[in-house]
């Protein structure tokens, strides 16, 4: 959330979204493998095949991490990844400041997502 006053607020639930395919680099145009949207996930024949409707907590994520990689597991995800959305975030709205709203209305906000 951005508002009128430039403040930014940043939703700490975050949630990956995945496939419910292989990654697989021969296979480009496959958007089921490559697009992670809904709107493109929900009409796949392997939707939630491997988490409930492809999607997963950060904690999910990193505990699948911590599990299926033990010898590489560290706490970056949470530690360093995080840091880095929110700093991209406010890179990208401090870009494009000069288009937002701009009325005289009072406690607004916009949304980004």
């Amino acid at each position: 959330i951005f508002n009128k006053k430039y403040s930014a607020y940043f939703f700490n639930d975050l949630y990956i979204r995945t496939s419910g395919k292989k990654f697989n680099l021969n296979q480009l145009t496959d958007k089921e493998t490559h697009l992670t949207n809904d709107a493109i996930q929900k009409h796949s024949k392997s939707y939630g095949k491997y988490e409930n409707g492809n999607k997963l907590t950060l904690e999910e994520f990193d505990e699948h991490i911590k599990n299926n990689y033990p010898n590489q597991y560290n706490d970056t995800l949470t530690n360093d990844i995080v840091n880095k959305i929110k700093n991209h975030c406010k890179i990208s709205l401090l870009s494009c400041m000069n288009k937002f709203n701009n009325t005289i209305i009072t406690n607004s906000f916009e949304l980004f997502g």
